[in-house]
């Protein structure tokens, strides 16, 4: 039997053997640890956590027995959302080592995606390079106004991908079909694999399979990039361009050169 002052004195029990590290000085904690509000370690004193840290859902970090942080992080679907981190410049080193365990943890649960918003209250693409540097060591990756950490091999600019997927090969979503066979249909003209790819739902035979089975051939289109169509559609842009008319053709031009109302030519060659 111990009694102990916390602060008035008070009972506890332990075991003989534990007797004498009791009776001996021991060395103050100071790892720092990354724990949960209903964690034991930390409900025994919650009301002088949350005076110093305040109120609400967090997870305090302390440095030994005192509260020094939080971190303001959320499950959402499959991917944790971290929306700020208050550290102390002076524990962030001791502070990503454990932040980095912590997130280790989530990734044995398939949580393996974090994204991180603000540090200290200060968006993460404002930050100091040496206190980026750290959360760079622990898999961090600046993307636009957040970083990401899992799940991204190497991000790249927004700017990039809109420009390879729509001012490149022009993929815009109200021409996306159901299958390659239908696209080929509704499409007038198409550059490559890629591009009949982003056309369609289900992509099952390539762009020169669909070429073959649809007559198309290959050729400039108005952009100067080469394309494959059909051949009444290189004929328009022929015209478009002001090439010579076919001279099996030349009569339809004389004949709309002074008439407009197309009804009475196709009375008069039978159409």
């Amino acid at each position: 039997k111990v009694v102990s002052l916390v602060p008035e004195p008070e009972a506890f029990y332990c075991m003989p053997n534990e007797v004498d590290k009791l009776s001996r000085a021991s060395r103050e904690d100071t790892e720092l640890r990354i724990l949960t509000q209903s964690d034991p370690y930390v409900s025994r004193f919650i009301w002088e956590v949350r005076s110093i840290l305040d109120r609400g859902w967090y997870l305090p970090v302390f440095k030994g027995v005192d509260p020094i942080g939080k971190v303001l992080m959320f499950k959402v679907n499959d991917y944790l959302e971290v929306k700020d981190l208050h550290i102390p410049n002076a524990y962030i080193e001791e502070f990503c080592e454990a932040f980095s365990v912590l997130l280790d943890n989530h990734s044995d649960q398939l949580v393996d995606v974090a994204v991180l918003t603000n540090f200290n209250s200060e968006p993460v693409s404002q930050l100091e390079p040496e206190t980026r540097k750290y959360l760079e060591n622990i898999g961090f990756k600046l993307t636009g106004e957040r970083m990401i950490r899992g799940g991204i091999v190497d991000p790249q600019p927004r700017e990039i991908a809109e420009r390879a997927l729509f001012h490149r090969h022009f993929l815009h979503q109200n021409t996306r079909l159901e299958n390659e066979v239908i696209a080929m249909k509704k499409i007038p003209e198409v550059r490559d694999d890629f591009a009949l790819r982003g056309r369609c739902e289900v992509y099952r035979a390539d762009l020169k399979s669909m070429a073959s089975a649809n007559r198309l051939h290959q050729g400039v289109n108005l952009r100067g990039h080469q394309v494959w169509a059909t051949y009444e559609h290189f004929q328009d842009l022929q015209v478009i361009r002001g090439e010579p008319a076919d001279e099996d053709l030349l009569d339809i031009v004389d004949f709309f050169s002074t008439n407009s109302d197309p009804n009475i030519f196709k009375e008069r060659h039978a159409l």
